[in-house]
Order: structure tokens, then C-alpha cells, then sequence
């Protein structure tokens, strides 16, 4: 594989991480009005998909578990 493949390939995968991103914060975007006096746990809570750094995901994933809980 040439090096303009390689870069290609590399490329291709950061332009579909962005459509995911992009897909995944338009999801998001209409209900998410955060206050920035709840804090910096609750206010990422809904966004807690795009983080990347695992242990910091699941704190919010459960987050905002227990935040949608409250809403029913």
C-alpha cells in the first residue's frame, strides 16, 4: 500500500468519525440545554457517548441514567 492510500484510508475513517459525531450531536442538540449551575458532571451527562476516555464515560453514562429516571 503506497503512502497516499495510507492517507487516504486515514481520511476516509476521520471524515466518517465526523458523520457520526455530527449525526450524534444533531440527536442530541434539540433537547440539551444545559446550566452551568448544575456542574460539570451533570451538564456532560447527555453527552456522554462522544467521551472517548472510558472510565470519565461510564461516571456520565450512569450519570445520566439516573437523570432520565427522574424524568418519567
Amino acid at each position: 500500500m503506497s503512502e497516499d492510500e495510507k492517507r487516504y484510508e486515514v481520511l476516509q475513517t476521520l471524515e466518517l468519525e465526523l458523520i457520526e459525531l455530527r449525526d450524534t450531536l444533531l440527536q442530541i442538540a434539540p433537547t440539551y440545554h444545559p446550566n452551568h449551575d448544575d456542574g460539570v458532571q451533570i451538564t456532560a451527562a447527555p453527552l456522554w457517548q462522544l467521551f472517548r476516555h472510558k472510565p470519565w464515560q461510564k461516571i456520565l453514562k450512569d450519570t445520566w441514567a439516573k437523570l432520565e429516571k427522574r424524568r418519567v
